[in-house]
């Protein structure tokens, strides 16, 4: 980072928590407007440093303006519901876990009849059944490797035996493309549970003496909306506009850190995460739902 960065996220900082001392002294939002004037100030500065800590939504000055002067109208009740990433990890690795047993036993079938689904997949690709003369010459082939011989070894028995082999090898191609995308939909589902958790919990992972994996814990997700007004300046017109904010933050469970009372012993408890914001109703015009009695 560059001296004048550093001196411009400096003077960011003391700006921030000057305003939010301010705003905690006066009764006017305390953590909620501490986070809309952060959030503010960073967007303003376009700090994507001190954003990407705080946001995962933008707020920049060429698309959404610069906002100033925010106050918190109404802060709405926390919502809490129970992390599921335990849960959503261990269905991950079940699902990896049969998927790599079917696509051994899909190698192994393929190995076994090797020249009668090479013949398959060519004549799958040129859109023709193949000949009874290359249907002899690949189940020949296949003998002489297996010393196995077609139940029925004449034309008729051997397309029966093929027809079988290709339609098998057709089910277990579609079951393959389902296998991959059971383990797709069963990582995004993870990946979805702990975004939150890795941004919120970002500081304490990184600073943990011990190696912590954040989906190993079960814990909290928790929700909540307050309705913040601003004015907001774009194309030098200024108009004071509502929003609605939604934060989240992850609290962990269980989980090993230096132990208070003693020096050198691990202890376990909960740890807080910080609030994020996860979206902002920019365009609506309105206070958060259920906050309208506020007005």
């Amino acid at each position: 980072m560059s001296r004048s960065m550093v001196k411009r996220s400096l003077v960011l900082i003391a700006v921030v928590l000057s305003g939010g001392l301010l705003a905690a002294a006066c009764g006017g939002g305390g953590d909620e407007l501490l986070i809309a004037r952060s959030f503010f100030q960073a967007a303003r500065f376009d700090d994507r440093t001190s954003l990407g800590n705080m946001s995962l939504v933008p707020f920049t000055p060429q698309d959404d303006g610069i906002a100033s002067s925010p106050g918190v109208d109404f802060v709405g009740e926390e919502e809490r519901r129970a992390l599921q990433m335990v849960e959503l990890n261990q269905a991950l690795a079940e699902t990896r876990d049969a998927e790599t047993t079917f696509r051994a036993d899909k190698k192994m079938y393929q190995d076994t009849n090797e020249e009668l689904i090479t013949l398959a997949i060519e004549s799958g690709r040129e859109g023709e059944d193949p000949s009874n003369a290359d249907i002899r010459r690949a189940a020949q082939a296949w003998t002489g490797r297996t010393g196995e011989r077609v139940e029925r070894n004449n034309n008729a028995g051997r397309r029966e035996h093929f027809n079988g082999i290709r339609d098998s090898w057709s089910t277990q191609v579609a079951d393959e493309r389902e296998w991959a995308r059971k383990v797709s939909e069963a990582q995004n589902a993870l990946n979805n549970e702990r975004r939150i958790v890795d941004v919120s919990l970002y500081d304490f992972v990184r600073d943990s003496p011990e190696a912590i994996e954040v989906i190993e814990f079960g814990g909290e997700l928790v929700t909540k909306q307050f309705t913040v007004s601003a004015n907001v300046t774009k194309d030098d017109v200024e108009e004071e506009r509502t929003m609605c904010f939604t934060i989240q933050k992850a609290d962990l469970h269980a989980v090993p850190m230096p132990s208070a009372e003693e020096e050198g012993e691990m202890t376990e408890g909960t740890v807080e995460g910080r609030w994020i914001i996860t979206s902002i109703d920019k365009t609506s015009n309105a206070p958060c739902e259920g906050h309208e009695a506020a007005d």
